[in-house]
């Protein structure tokens, strides 16, 4: 019993050092960015704040009377408490914004120290959650009034109590994966696919798992996973109906996102202020005019198919660049600066990947948000802001380059020993 507990007390405290790196490096980093809030107000953040507004002015998650379907709600939800606070004070709003932050991205840190423990073993969970812990790029986005690390919080602690159920862990774990799936493309309805991509493991998980029936298993698992993400979007889906009489699971705007990103005036990047805009019937509505947005990107793109795959890989490079994309950030300090955040832990991700390889499921359940967000968005707008999400994910993969030469599921969190077989030479 002795060598067991005492390992487990070392890593516990370990990971307490971790955390007290990274909520030093939070707090202090948040403090600054109040500070001098101007220079952390990106062009999305007023307008998160004007619907934190209206929410709490009983108006509902709209942007304005002629826009009432076109905002995530669950961030502008969580603001509208400070906003109740400080009614019209956008800058204490703002400061508070951002100390959320700070807890959100504490518990980012434990997900994956727990998520490498899980899937590769304890020192895989430690070191995955200590670069998370001073990523500068990670870091940097706390000071933001941006859904990014919450929505990171919600779609990273998702994974972890999936890759439990995959492990073998209790089935209420399917449920919370799907529960905080749907939670977080509420925040943030660019990942509204996504479990889509996460398919092939739960699935997997439940054809594991059978003693016998294993594909009706694997059916049963991704019909429970689905109907409890399908179940936290009807809510909002039902009102965007009452609203526009049409199906809008979360937001419209993804026809104006991609005309943004596919007309004349594209380069790959953001550039909502340089759209030469459709015109709309006197009469449209949100839906309307977002579908009149679609079918206009759709032409430019059937204009020039070679110049929609020319700006997908512009875009594909933008989500991935080591440097800065936007030239004010161009200096020989900022980009070292992106390039440690970023080189380490690519050249790492592919020697993890490579060590790993023939365990299929567990590395494909920590690069399936980067696919899908690449994906995503060398169709639409390309941006080092849209791989934040995957990046703590990529990281255990990364950090799973020093697991040790034991078996992950020897060093693994301790699950019912009956039910948690972890299957070290999967090669399926």
């Amino acid at each position: 019993m002795d060598n067991r507990i005492q390992p487990e007390r070392t890593w516990n405290w370990a990971l307490l050092a971790i955390l007290f790196i990274a909520a030093v490096l939070r707090i202090g980093f948040v403090h600054y960015a109040n500070s001098h809030s101007e220079r952390f107000m990106w062009p999305d953040s007023p307008r998160y704040l004007l619907v934190a507004g209206d929410i709490a002015n009983g108006l509902g998650a709209i942007v304005s009377l002629t826009d009432r379907t076109g905002a995530d709600p669950g961030y502008p939800l969580l603001l509208s408490w400070p906003m109740r606070i400080w009614p019209g004070d956008v800058e204490k709003v703002a400061a508070a914004a951002r100390w959320l932050n700070v807890p959100a991205g504490l518990a980012t840190v434990v997900f994956v120290a727990y998520l490498g423990r899980l899937l590769f073993g304890a020192r895989t969970g430690l070191i995955g959650a200590a670069i998370l812990a001073v990523q500068p790029i990670q870091l940097y986005y706390h000071g933001l009034v941006l859904t990014e690390v919450i929505y990171t919080t919600l779609m990273i602690g998702s994974l972890y109590v999936l890759a439990r159920y995959m492990m073998g862990g209790a089935a209420a774990n399917l449920f919370l994966a799907g529960i905080g799936l749907g939670i977080a493309s509420l925040t943030r309805s660019s990942g509204l696919f996504l479990p889509l991509f996460l398919l092939p493991v739960v699935a997997y998980a439940g054809w594991r798992r059978a003693s016998s029936g294993k594909y009706g298993a694997a059916a049963s698992s991704v019909l429970v996973f689905g109907i409890c993400y399908v179940c936290v979007l009807a809510p909002m889906a039902y009102r965007n109906y009452r609203i526009v009489g049409a199906p809008v699971p979360v937001r419209t705007g993804s026809g104006a996102t991609l005309l943004e990103g596919n007309g004349p005036w594209a380069d790959g990047g953001p550039g909502m202020e340089k759209v030469i805009w459709p015109e709309y019937p006197t009469d449209a509505n949100e839906y309307a005019r977002d579908q009149i947005n679609w079918q206009t990107a759709v032409g430019y793109i059937k204009q020039d198919p070679a110049r929609f795959a020319r700006l997908a890989v512009n875009k594909f490079l933008r989500t991935w660049n080591v440097r800065m994309n936007v030239s004010d950030f161009r200096r020989p300090a900022y980009d070292v600066l992106a390039m440690i955040s970023t080189i380490p832990v690519y050249v790492l991700l592919a020697l993890g990947w490579w060590r790993h390889r023939r365990q299929v499921s567990r590395w494909y359940l920590l690069l399936a948000p980067a696919i899908y967000f690449s994906l995503l968005h060398m169709v639409f707008v390309g941006s080092a802001r849209y791989r934040y999400p995957a990046m703590p994910a990529m990281m255990v993969l990364a950090a799973a380059t020093f697991a040790t030469a034991r078996s992950a599921g020897q060093e693994a969190e301790a699950l019912p020993a009956a039910s948690c077989r972890p299957d070290t030479s999967e090669t399926r």
